[in-house]
């Protein structure tokens, strides 16, 4: 990144704990910006690039399991170059951008799970992404157990140690999640706990709701 700031544009990042079906709403919110006429990439965090594609296989390695400030470095590397590669250059492109996770995740695992300060996960977040963030986030919020049964029936799906994580660590991640959105202005809240075409409405007429298409929103809310 320069310092000269890249056009402002739409990225919208969808969080949430185990079983909260995020990542098919994504898909399915692609599909209906695409039948409005919009054009839409698609990424995930940690990934997106080749580059980043490769830290996330170190990110899950079982020996930084209990080392959050590794975690945190890696994950915050691997934003970044998904930044750089796939976020700017949609935004050249008059793209829309959804994401499967950003920030908010490591504010949630490295932050409320594992207890690095606040400040320690800003601060690093802060330097790698240079202050281009999401201009909304999209929490999907589900109860533990109904996220754990989801979970547990899906099929076709390589667990890390993320996704192993006793029931504590997962209270954690939903109380922490639902702290940060109550402190952000440009989060929304979604019951995820519904059947899965009332969430995906949901989160349509929210996302239109909260004006997210609009320029003075999208001016607003990129930077910092």
């Amino acid at each position: 990144m320069t310092e000269k700031k890249p056009p402002s544009g739409i990225w919208i990042a969808f969080e949430g704990g185990d079983g909260c079906g995020k990542s098919t709403i994504m898909k399915d919110y692609a599909e209906h910006l695409r039948q409005e006429g919009f054009d839409v990439v698609e990424t995930r965090e940690p990934g997106g690039t080749q580059f980043s594609e490769q830290l996330r296989g170190m990110i899950f390695n079982p020996e930084i399991k209990d080392d959050p400030r590794t975690q945190l470095l890696l994950f915050t590397a691997a934003r970044r170059r998904n930044i750089l590669k796939t976020v700017l250059p949609a935004w050249e492109n008059g793209q829309i951008v959804l994401s499967d996770r950003s920030e908010g995740s490591s504010y949630i695992y490295q932050h409320y799970q594992f207890g690095l300060s606040l400040d320690e996960v800003r601060r690093v977040n802060e330097f790698s992404t240079e202050g281009i963030r999401p201009t909304t986030t999209v929490l999907l919020d589900v109860d533990v157990g109904v996220g754990k049964k989801r979970a547990a029936a899906a099929k076709g799906v390589e667990l890390n140690h993320f996704d192993k994580a006793d029931l504590l660590a997962l209270m954690k991640r939903r109380n922490g999640y639902l702290d940060w959105a109550r402190q952000q202005t440009n989060w929304l809240v979604i019951d995820a706990n519904q059947l899965k075409d009332k969430v995906l409405a949901d989160v349509i007429s929210d996302i239109n709701r909260l004006g997210v298409f609009d320029e003075k929103t999208r001016t607003k809310n990129r930077y910092v």
